[in-house]
């Protein structure tokens, strides 16, 4: 199936599909993470990206799994949004990550829109997100779009949006 045509829709920055060629581009991009970025988004200490996740952002089918990437001027990737199917028929998970230095400019709200639109157009009615209960920012932009707490426990929040 051809990607979703929403990262298309991004105007105020450049953005694009994740492709296998990018793995070295987005274990670039992780390494340009701070140590506190890299716990916000994975919810754990994280010093480097195995195979296994590079595999799965950038093999994405663009059905049960899509990845999409902004990028600086250089052409460089800053920032990644993703969802992936979970094991709950019609329910995908989302995930964002910007490098740190192009935080608060809208870059991740941008994707998640994108992301969120891909994830819908492949039927995923209800959409999820698990972030650290003390990641402000995180709950506040998912809340923007609508997303509303559901679990809260051992540090970490759970916001659903069906």
């Amino acid at each position: 199936m051809p990607p979703c045509t929403a990262v298309d829709e991004i105007s105020a920055l450049p953005a694009r599909h994740l492709q296998a060629g990018d793995r070295l581009a987005v274990a670039d991009m992780f390494l340009r993470l701070s140590e506190e970025s890299r716990r916000r988004r994975f919810l754990s200490a994280k010093p480097y990206l195995s195979e296994r996740d590079l595999e799965l952002l950038t093999d994405a089918d663009h059905t049960t799994c899509e990845a999409v990437a902004a990028l600086d001027a250089d052409g460089r990737i800053i920032a990644v949004a993703q969802y992936a199917a979970t094991a709950t028929p019609g329910t995908a998970a989302l995930a964002v990550a910007v490098v740190d230095e192009h935080q608060g400019r809208g870059i991740g709200r941008a994707l998640v829109g994108a992301i969120m639109r891909c994830a819908r157009a492949n039927g995923y009615e209800r959409l999820v997100v698990t972030t650290l209960a003390e990641n402000v920012a995180a709950r506040a932009l998912f809340r923007a779009f609508g997303f509303r707490a559901v679990r809260v426990g051992d540090g970490l929040v759970e916001l659903r949006l069906s």
